[in-house]
């Protein structure tokens, strides 16, 4: 088979095996970070934001990343299944990426090593290690972490094409091609930094190709490389100094952070290569001094770092391999304190550098049949455990049930096992989690929010308003629990006690529609519909779109008798929940109003059909007829 139809058939197997280890993570669930950043984000339903430049200028929010998302929700929703789906068509593209770049490494090394025959097969390996290892799932299952895919495909793309120009420009190609090759490559990287800050990294990684690979051997080489390094640097500064990147955890010491990553650094390693201890969620504490353990840690840093450079002499591309990890880990895993001390999802990038040391390990057995039959083998066990893992993602019970029988001391584990039981309606189970997490971390004001709400759920505002006041008590303007304080107090019929918490709700996180839909119910229940209206507007200006709101809205322009706002907004609830025999009613009561009778017998005939019973339409229907 010839070059070009091997590299055709790789191109349809990637998909292929992506598609078929990883469709089984189409599941209709979000997960933790997935509902404040996706479901309740206004920002991704609203294209206005993204219309704002400056809005692009601020790295820390990934702009590029949620425009993806806000495409995501124009075309389906809030359907689960087709972000997931996005996931996977990301991570395949990544894996495509994967394979380029590591075909533009061979081509960059002496034409005498064997990599240049089999660069196909070498590059094959690597991207199917890169698209099937099980480290990878997390960003695939979890939505919101699609910004760390993004990311990455910028991150191997930018190279690529930096590697293309540079190969051109050791070819003496014609200057246009190497500029636009460059050009490619600042638009991958601007992408991927707008989509995660670890891609600021970038510049760091050219400077290593360049001393590795090339050796920057003539002045003009020097010159040219030099501005392209700069030009990346002052993008980065640039968007640094538009986005407060270093105050992620101001309460972790920098030290402690950078201390506690050497740990981080060889679990990281262990879950590339013993992956069976993966958790959402590990149970990893802060190291606050210079123990013998971080003297263990730092021996094995070095260590990694020595067996980098001694290994350039068998193959450069073990010393770029290795390092590759390093840098690539460099901005998350070094002086800026991040909330999380680790997570997996920040080892996707680095994975890349470990498929380059493993498909070169192979490469060492000159007998094709065994190397084939090896690799194969291990790319068929690496499928199937990705596979299996995905099927610990399929609900966000099953993923924080694992991540608290990994880590059974800890948290936030439990507080998901709430958050999932609480959701299905199992209170008593949830309320037992949620007990839980006050056992491990007595503080956590999100628990003691859930146990409120599980009061408020249970008709139990006393005991509601005493968890909300607690967690008031730890953090007094937290927005969320003034907002479920107000909430109960208006379920008391309390309407003015609850203004007061709602307002001071807004105050704190302007732009919550939940806030100024519960205003516009205060304004309903005391007949102020005008301002009730003024406030349902603004809920579903900023997002907000649930049945209740279209319903509450309809009802606010009914009593003020415009009938035709209030049949568009009882049509939009009724596509919410199209069996709700209030939502029926009322509409039909508005035909009736309006005059079109034939409309309001319909609507009240369906209403029968639902529920042959009910009372008020058989005598809307007798008043027709």
């Amino acid at each position: 088979m010839n070059f070009k139809k091997q590299k055709h058939l790789i191109l349809f197997l990637i998909p292929t095996l992506g598609v078929v280890v990883f469709f089984n993570s189409i599941t209709p669930f979000f997960v933790y970070d997935d509902i404040p950043l996706v479901v309740n984000n206004h920002n991704i339903k609203d294209f206005s934001y993204f219309k704002n430049i400056f809005n692009w200028l601020y790295i820390h929010n990934r702009p590029f990343a949620f425009f993806t998302l806000a495409i995501n929700y124009k075309l389906s929703g809030l359907l689960a299944e087709s972000y997931h789906m996005v996931n996977i068509a990301l991570h395949i593209i990544a894996s495509i990426s994967a394979y380029l770049l590591s075909l533009k490494l061979v081509s960059s090394l002496p034409k005498n090593n064997i990599l240049n025959i089999k660069q196909v097969e070498f590059s094959f390996i690597v991207s199917l290690i890169f698209l099937l290892h099980p480290l990878q799932t997390q960003p695939v299952n979890y939505i919101i972490q699609r910004m760390t895919i993004l990311s990455a495909i910028g991150y191997m793309m930018g190279m690529f094409y930096y590697i293309n120009g540079r190969n051109n420009m050791n070819y003496k190609t014609n200057l246009n091609k190497v500029i636009f090759n460059f050009i490619l490559s600042l638009f991958f990287f601007l992408l991927g930094i707008l989509s995660k800050q670890n891609v600021a990294s970038f510049p760091l990684m050219i400077l290593f190709f360049e001393i590795l690979i090339f050796g920057l051997k003539t002045k003009n080489q020097k010159r040219l490389v030099l501005g392209v390094l700069m030009i990346f640097m002052f993008l980065i500064v640039y968007f640094i100094s538009f986005s407060p990147v270093l105050v992620d955890a101001p309460n972790i010491p920098r030290i402690s952070y950078l201390l506690s990553q050497l740990k981080v650094f060889t679990i990281y390693l262990r879950l590339f290569f013993l992956n069976k201890t993966l958790n959402l969620d590990h149970d990893v504490s802060l190291i606050y001094s210079f123990g013998a353990n971080v003297i263990f840690y730092l021996l094995f840093l070095i260590s990694y770092i020595y067996l980098a450079i001694i290994s350039r002499k068998k193959n450069i591309l073990y010393s770029f391999g290795l390092i590759w990890v390093l840098i690539a880990l460099s901005v998350e895993s070094s002086i800026i304190p991040i909330r999380d001390i680790i997570a997996e999802h920040r080892m996707y990038l680095p994975v890349f550098g470990l498929a380059l040391v493993i498909s070169l390990l192979f490469f060492e057995l000159r007998n094709s049949v065994i190397r084939i039959t090896i690799s194969t083998t291990l790319l068929i066990i690496l499928g199937v455990l990705s596979f299996n893992r995905n099927k610990v993602w399929e609900s966000p019970l099953s993923i924080w049930t694992d991540a608290k029988n990994k880590s059974p001391n800890i948290a936030r584990p439990y507080l998901g096992i709430g958050a999932a039981y609480m959701a299905e309606g199992k209170y008593d189970i949830a309320s037992k989690a949620f007990e839980s997490v006050l056992k491990y971390d007595s503080l956590n004001i999100e628990a003691l929010n859930n146990l409120g709400q599980l009061n408020f759920l249970n008709g139990n505002q006393d005991k509601a308003i005493f968890f909300y006041q607690l967690a008031l008590s730890l953090v007094p303007n937290d927005p969320i629990t003034l907002l479920n304080i107000g909430q109960a107090w208006e379920h008391l019929g309390s309407y003015k006690q609850a203004l007061k918490y709602f307002k001071k709700s807004e105050k704190f996180q302007p732009g919550n529609q939940l806030v100024h839909y519960n205003i516009g119910n205060i304004f309903l229940n005391t007949d102020n519909f005008q301002k009730a209206i003024k406030s349902y507007n603004e809920s579903l200006r900023l997002g907000g779109e649930d049945k209740d709101l279209y319903f509450n809205l309809a009802n606010c322009y009914y009593q003020i008798k415009d009938w035709d706002r209030a049949e568009k907004n009882y049509e939009k609830a009724l596509l919410k929940d199209s069996l709700n025999i209030s939502v029926l009613i009322n509409l039909g009561n508005n035909y009736f109003q309006m005059g079109n009778l034939s409309k309001a017998e319909d609507f009240y005939k369906k209403v029968l059909n639902l529920e042959p019973g009910n009372k008020l339409a058989r005598k809307n229907l007798y008043l027709i007829k």
